[in-house]
């Protein structure tokens, strides 16, 4: 599953679980971002995952990404993603979406 609609990139996200996302009391076929909940998750995963959670983060709330120290640094990430994950990346920097 990806987010863009451009079929050359997707970003692909593994199953796992996902306990940052908090059910809502009143839709209850709806779920909430907690973003601390998903940065905590995050000193378990690989090096390319971590990337790819602080590049959610940053686009999620740039402002509050920062005042955590949530940095995402796209160096890092040009030599660390496969071709697939960068180019999605590269279509949001093309064609940016926010939450």
């Amino acid at each position: 599953m990806g987010i863009y609609t451009n079929e050359q990139h997707k970003i692909r996200f593994h199953n796992m679980p996902r306990s940052w996302l908090v059910a809502d009391r009143v839709h209850r076929d709806h779920c909430g971002f907690d973003p601390d909940l998903f940065h905590e998750q995050i000193g378990v995963w690989s090096s390319g995952e971590r990337l790819g959670a602080l590049f959610l983060l940053n686009v999620w709330n740039p402002g509050y990404a920062r005042d955590k120290g949530w940095f995402f640094n796209i160096m890092d990430a040009a030599g660390t993603f496969d071709p697939d994950n960068m180019g999605g990346i590269i279509e949001w920097l093309q064609h940016p979406i926010f939450p």
